[in-house]
């Protein structure tokens, strides 16, 4: 199932708005509209969301705390999983290993014939 990326749902302008109004550039009677969309439309709202928390993020001050010991139970989880088996390396089929012969044997013949020089031609009966 694909789930509709935010680009498919929200319009370009929207999204410029939306951009527009968290650089606080927005004009205050455009911010007042899109926030009161905001609070019905559930992809803006979570475009809002995404949006927010990648610009605290990229300032530097997202950083929630993870709990104790949270990386020694991911890696004891994933240890515990059962390893996946690789998959099944496919093996050249018998015709594709003939074929390649009769090439071969084809392009050997083609040379011989053009590599050959033609018959001498034979010397006139001489007349008695």
């Amino acid at each position: 199932m694909n789930i509709p990326h935010d680009g498919e749902r929200i319009l370009d302008h929207t999204r410029q708005q939306l951009s527009a109004l968290i650089d606080g550039e927005l004009a205050p009677d455009e911010a007042a509209f899109l926030m009161r969309r905001l609070q019905h439309d559930d992809a803006l709202a979570g475009c809002w969301e995404r949006w927010q928390l990648a610009g605290e993020l990229l300032r530097g001050r997202g950083g929630a705390r993870l709990p104790a010991g949270f990386s020694t139970r991911v890696m004891a989880v994933v240890a515990a999983e059962a390893p996946v088996a690789p998959a099944a390396t496919m093996r050249p089929r018998r015709w594709l290993a003939w074929s390649g012969g009769a090439i071969a044997a084809s392009i050997a013949l083609v040379a011989l014939f053009v590599a050959r020089p033609a018959g001498q031609p034979q010397a006139p009966a001489a007349a008695a």
